[in-house]
């Protein structure tokens, strides 16, 4: 293996891990989002969204180009920019990369983001309080979602909608990475099971339903498995905190999770430091693995 070989098989394949990390945390930040009327969740996303896909056009490019067209400082600095439109032509001048007019007007939204938005309030010259967020709901009138004056609420609809579009450029992209890592014979492609980037690239799932939905079967499982009855017992003899939920509804997004969260504080705030150290010493061993639920029964049982 060459100096070009083995900087496009291990730089490369760590930058394809960023790109991906990028990516999956501009998508778990949108499926965390309660409204799409916050400006600052809507830049975050953006960013994110933006930075993975533009890193993983880069990785195409370098794959994809003759070896002797990488070579040398002149070339970094040619794709040291952040132009995900022409970027996306340089690739289809190598390959050719069909993306739908949603994903290119999703492309075209994330280059004027961080080209033109992305510094906006920074300047006095003009008044750019939210412009991001203005095209991005713009954006999303695709889907029939008007911008609304009173705010607009994320929901699943909307998630599938980003997430099919991210997903299509994805897809794509990598699919033409690992056709390139098949002819040059490198494993830049390969990611590693547990990361970010092996569920965007390799799982393909770009939405975290999927994730709510196993923390609900968990959850589903310990109220009903015969071999867990010791430890519903156990679970009973905790003093229950008197939250006000009527559902697993907290556990869905940001937003529900931070009401929940400063509610707890409260209640423990009214506690004192032995009842606190007392209670996280409890709450920990549900969680560990190598508790005896009988023990822990008794033991409670006894307090």
């Amino acid at each position: 293996m060459n100096t070009i070989e083995a900087w496009r098989n291990f730089n490369m394949g760590k930058e394809l891990h960023v790109s991906g990390n990028f990516i999956y945390d501009g998508l778990r930040n949108f499926d965390e989002m309660h409204s799409l009327d916050d400006t600052t969740e809507v830049f975050n996303v953006m960013y994110l969204l933006s930075v993975g896909i533009e890193r993983l056009q880069k990785v195409c490019i370098i794959l994809s180009l003759p070896e002797d067209d990488v070579k040398g400082e002149l070339f970094v600095n040619k794709i040291k920019h952040h132009n995900h439109v022409s970027l996306m032509e340089s690739i289809n001048d190598l390959q050719n990369v069909k993306l739908k007019p949603n994903e290119h007007a999703f492309l075209n939204l994330l280059n004027k983001f961080y080209n033109q938005l992305r510094y906006g309030r920074y300047s006095m010259e003009d008044f750019h309080l939210e412009d991001e967020k203005k095209d991005f709901l713009q954006f999303l009138n695709r889907l029939g979602v008007d911008e609304n004056p009173f705010g607009l609420l994320n929901n699943d609809r909307i998630k599938r909608f980003l997430g099919k579009i991210v997903g299509g450029i994805c897809e794509k992209l990598y699919n033409l990475i690992k056709e390139e890592c098949r002819i040059l014979n490198l494993y830049t492609y390969e990611t590693n099971y547990n990361s970010k980037a092996f569920k965007v690239f390799e799982e393909k799932r770009y939405t975290f339903f999927a994730e709510r939905q196993a923390l609900k079967e968990l959850i589903i499982y310990c109220f009903n498995e015969e071999s867990f009855e010791m430890f519903r017992e156990a679970i009973k003899k905790i003093d229950h905190l008197d939250l006000d939920v009527q559902s697993l509804k907290p556990l869905e997004t940001y937003f529900e999770k931070k009401e929940l969260t400063e509610t707890v504080q409260y209640f423990y705030s009214e506690l004192t430091n032995q009842e606190r150290k007392h209670r996280q010493e409890v709450l920990d061993l549900l969680s560990d693995e190598s508790t005896d639920w009988d023990l822990l029964y008794q033991f409670l049982k006894a307090t």
